[in-house]
């Protein structure tokens, strides 16, 4: 009996000790610990939806005084890395339309601080030129003053929004350049560069092939719209025989029976297609291996990138060169591979077959280039079609005389103040204030 009675009460100081260890030790975490309210959401603000380089700049509308109407030419920028090709033919257009109307001329730079250092490098403006072109830049929430006739181009999607308030009192040419919505996937940024086509904007189309896409899409009014064909520098971009060259360019080729590849590979720039044309080349060359003896060598530009090789074969990336370096290069090598998913067929394969080359490029929706010179050779867009355009390039390299002749005849149709004749014409005939 005693014996159990100890059992008991050592079974119980057993228990209620550890239970009270256990608490004395949670008591105490607890007072260790700082109870903390959990904080409020924050609240969003809508305007942090709408990206920022579409946002509205501040406008305060002020009287012109001078007698002379202003045009005004908004760009994302104007600093010299980023002025492309689009950027130099929309700078061109406004200096021949502002020339031929007597405007004033201003240029806004919608996203970052103003430069005339690339401005300055323009082949069409003459020496201090730049200096009577008056300048604006977006900075916090400082107005840019708007007078009540004044004409606007704007070039990229986000820079028609910036204005918008403007289209029902100012005469705006929207210049497109490409379709803008295909450089984001379905997204809200898709639909605002959709939705800004809407805009009661004239507009201007760089290459029929672009107004036919738009036209195919139902995205016209059919009205204010217009487009041109791009011109070529002939002084750069020829099979060989202007401005002092050699009309014997293609020399290397016609010694040596090998030839130089060009490829435009820009691997950031997603519609450049920089992995199919490397696919391309690398299924091409691993089909048609007795074809490496008929290449000389392979170099792409455009982007600077890691060299790498294809089918056996090593691609040297040169990078980003300058107009001079680039139309060089056009005019010695002998086949071009530039591929563009877009409607828009760029300027690269242009100035390529007007350099007297055989350009292989792809074919999408109404684009097909062979039907403007026999120099391009047009594939679907997969790795057999295009590997197989590679193949019959280098198949027609003999027929030099056949390839210059070509050239001479696209080049013939591309003068750039004769193309852009009919563009300064309709600014002109537009440039009327839209009564709101």
């Amino acid at each position: 009996m005693k014996r159990s009675l100890i059992k008991n009460a050592i079974k119980f100081y057993r228990e209620e000790g550890t239970r009270n260890t256990i608490a004395r030790s949670l008591h105490r975490l607890a007072g260790s610990v700082e109870i903390k309210q959990e904080a409020p959401p924050l609240s969003l603000d809508p305007a942090g939806f709408f990206p920022p380089e579409a946002m509205p700049f501040p406008v305060r509308k002020v009287a012109n005084t001078s007698g002379r109407k202003r045009l005004s030419l908004i760009l994302p920028t104007v600093n010299q890395e980023h002025l492309y090709a689009g950027a130099w033919t929309a700078l061109k257009i406004f200096w021949k339309a502002g020339r031929k109307n007597d405007f004033r001329l201003r240029i806004i730079s919608a996203n970052s601080p103003f430069s005339t250092e690339g401005l300055e490098k323009l082949d069409f403006v003459g020496p201090g030129e730049i200096g009577k072109i008056e300048s604006w830049q977006r900075e916090g929430n400082v107005s840019c003053d708007v007078e009540d006739d004044e004409i606007f181009i704007v070039t990229a999607w986000w820079t028609a929004y910036v204005i918008r308030e403007l289209e029902n009192t100012n005469r705006i040419f929207y210049l497109v350049q490409d379709f803008e919505p295909g450089f984001y996937s379905w997204s809200y940024h898709y639909v605002l560069a959709l939705e800004s086509y809407k805009f009661k904007y004239a507009k201007i189309f760089n290459t029929p092939i672009l107004y036919e896409f738009f036209k195919e899409q139902k995205l016209l009014s059919g009205e204010d719209e217009m487009y041109f064909e791009p011109g070529i520098d002939t002084k750069l971009f020829n099979p060989g025989d202007k401005a002092g060259q050699t009309a014997d360019i293609k020399a290397g080729y016609k010694k040596t029976g090998k030839a130089t590849i060009l490829l435009y590979g820009r691997p950031a720039v997603t519609r450049n297609l920089f992995e199919l044309a490397i696919l391309s080349l690398d299924h091409f060359l691993n089909a048609n291996p007795s074809y490496r003896e008929k290449i000389q060598e392979i170099i792409s530009v455009g982007e600077k990138h890691d060299s790498l090789v294809a089918g056996g074969f090593r691609i040297e990336s040169r990078g980003k060169m300058s107009m001079t370096e680039w139309a060089r290069m056009a005019r010695e090598s002998d086949i071009g591979i530039s591929l563009m998913c877009s409607p828009h067929p760029s300027y690269p394969p242009l100035e390529m077959v007007a350099s007297g080359m055989l350009v292989v490029t792809n074919r999408i929706y109404n684009k097909d280039l062979s039907t403007i010179s026999d120099n391009f050779i047009a594939a679907d867009m997969n790795i057999e079609d295009i590997a197989g355009a590679i193949k019959t390039a280098i198949d027609k390299l003999e027929d030099q005389e056949s390839i210059r002749r070509n050239a001479e005849t696209f080049i013939s149709e591309r003068d750039w103040d004769q193309n852009l004749m009919e563009t300064t014409e309709f600014i002109s005939e537009k440039s009327s204030i839209r009564e709101g």
